[in-house]
């Protein structure tokens, strides 16, 4: 798994679980940053790290089954890490809709959506200490 670091902010796109009509929970649509979608192997190792057992979705950009909000924001702050983005922005897909409605330019439509969810900084982004200079 090869990961670059960068300063942008991460948008995951996320709504309800719809693989199962028995089973209550979320899934992650898309995640991105300005320089495009964050590969499936990527998502897929980062699950395997996290959550009890495989993914039960692994298509373009879609990954799950997260039975509660808190597993997204987990999973999403730990992709957010590894990259040394400054915060990952949570957005439902409702969010995202309206978003979408209300940009003009796909640069419009980045912003709306860093804006729009629900922010997590990280507070390691940007630091290059010893170690992170081991570790990358």
């Amino acid at each position: 798994m090869s990961i670059e670091r960068d300063s942008s902010i991460l948008v995951v796109i996320y709504g309800p679980y719809l693989s199962d009509a028995d089973i209550n929970g979320h899934e992650i649509i898309s995640i991105f940053n300005d320089k495009g979608l964050v590969d499936e192997s990527t998502l897929e190792d980062f699950y395997k790290e996290l959550m009890p057992g495989q993914p039960k979705i692994l298509e373009t950009g879609h990954i799950g089954y997260f039975a509660q909000m808190e597993d997204i924001q987990k999973f999403a702050f730990r992709i957010c890490q590894r990259f040394g983005s400054e915060s990952v922005s949570l957005v439902s897909v409702e969010d995202y809709n309206e978003a979408l409605v209300n940009s003009f330019k796909s640069d419009d439509l980045l912003t709306n959506l860093e804006n729009r969810g629900n922010r997590i900084e990280n507070p390691d982004a940007g630091k290059g200490g010893f170690f992170s200079k081991l570790f990358n």
